[in-house]
């Protein structure tokens, strides 16, 4: 996750939590809109969305862009300095925009109970929301690709620091995806250079702790072979860092990643060890270098969809096995282990996407179950994980992407629903 007043889907908080980042994507087998393979994350995420809401190429290559019948939203303005509180019990949805037909959240960051981000995309273009402690509005972001643009992390320090990555493609060629990483300065999102190693380049998550030091993650695509793609802001400009991709030739991928301290961050993904086995995969940033963690392999091939650290001694990490449960792993200062997690969907399936960490004692994941069908949310209370009951407003199918929190009182979940003909975008709050 992501942190910052904290740490969130990438880093969380401790006792005063950081504002958490927490967009991840999901494996290529999982998440309704989010249809992305590791070759092309954005191609058919298009194809879903043919015959909808098709932007001209001309257009759509100009920053800030809406599909006819869609007003762009007002110029983005800084967020209230302070909101009041309002106290509360369970989860409950609250409206969001939905510009478009085919629209999602796959992240979000807070950084108090009045300022918070949710990104994605809708029919074609980028997607960001501010929550100002009174309602969800969409900011305008910008959106290169002339085929296709989508966000899928955020993270931000405060509210006039945050970041936002993912990718944009400008030809109908699925293998030709760029990396796009957007910051916001308190006033407007604008495009920051970044490094591009193929022609296939895609950013799942995004972390930060500071102004001066956030760190990316995704995949890149040479030939037939992806590999692991990690990003660092040292305050001046994005550069590629090394990181391991044990999966060789048979391809190894990052989804999310988390940032204590300039000396400690953590990422999380998979790799394929042979043909199609698949083998979680972890590693950690010491001030010097990247490095594989050993883990816990399940019995099973698994992928790690989501992580998030609140010390040097505590930190999560969260996914799916290919058996359909889920699969919770947490870090104590000296190893990974596998903790037991509800997987209320049985033999029709139970994924986890995102994981935010309170203290010690409070941690969320959230996720899908049942064929992504209804919204998933687990809650750590400092001994087990159990299910929270949480809404599906739609009939027909709820997943959620992201999830962060400042306080036992402000945690915020995102994702989609499924009605007929469209997805909307959906987002639940807490407590």
């Amino acid at each position: 996750m992501t942190d910052h007043t904290q740490t969130s889907t990438r880093p969380r908080p401790p006792a005063s939590p950081r504002a958490r980042n927490s967009g991840k994507k999901l494996p290529a087998s999982r998440g309704g809109l989010r249809l992305a393979t590791v070759a092309a994350p954005l191609a058919l995420l298009l194809a879903v969305t043919a015959g909808a809401s098709v932007i001209p190429a001309q257009a759509a290559s100009k920053p800030g862009y809406f599909p006819a019948g869609h007003e762009a939203p007002r110029r983005g303005t800084a967020p209230a300095p302070a909101c009041p509180s309002r106290a509360g019990t369970g989860w409950k949805r609250v409206p969001t925009a939905n510009p478009g037909r085919f629209d999602e959240l796959t992240a979000v960051a807070a950084v108090s109970s009045c300022q918070a981000w949710a990104v994605g995309n809708y029919s074609g273009g980028t997607l960001a929301e501010n929550w100002d402690g009174t309602a969800w509005t969409q900011q305008p972001s910008p959106s290169p690709g002339s085929a296709g643009n989508g966000l899928f992390g955020v993270a931000a320090t405060s509210a006039t620091d945050a970041w936002a990555v993912g990718d944009y493609t400008t030809t109908a060629d699925p293998t030709q995806s760029q990396n796009l990483i957007e910051h916001w300065n308190g006033t407007e999102w604008k495009q920051v250079p970044s490094p591009n190693p193929s022609a296939n380049s895609s950013l799942s998550a995004v972390a930060d702790t500071s102004p001066t030091n956030a760190w990316a993650v995704g995949t890149y695509v040479t030939g037939a072979v992806t590999y692991t793609l990690i990003e660092h802001w040292n305050g001046t400009a994005w550069k590629q860092v090394a990181s391991p991709s044990p999966g060789g030739t048979n391809g190894s991928t990052l989804s999310s990643v988390d940032a204590t301290s300039p000396t400690s961050a953590w990422a999380v993904g998979n790799y394929f060890s042979s043909g199609s086995v698949g083998k979680t995969l972890i590693e950690h940033w010491n001030g010097t270098a990247w490095k594989q963690v050993p883990v816990p392999e399940p019995a099973n091939d698994g992928f790690l969809s989501g992580v998030d650290a609140t010390s040097a001694a505590s930190a999560w990490a969260v996914g799916n096995s290919s058996n359909g449960g889920t699969l919770i792993l947490h870090w104590n200062g000296t190893a990974w282990k596998q903790v037991p997690s509800p997987s209320p969907g049985g033999t029709n399936g139970s994924t986890l996407s995102s994981v935010d960490a309170i203290s010690s004692a409070s941690a969320w994941a959230v996720g899908s179950y049942s064929n992504m069908d209804k919204t998933l949310i687990l809650h750590w209370n400092g001994t087990t994980w159990t299910k929270v009951a949480s809404p599906n407003p739609s009939p027909l199918a709820n997943e959620l992407f992201g999830v962060a929190a400042t306080s036992p009182a402000n945690i915020w979940a995102v994702g989609i629903r499924t009605i007929l003909g469209a997805y909307l975008t959906l987002a639940f709050h807490c407590c």
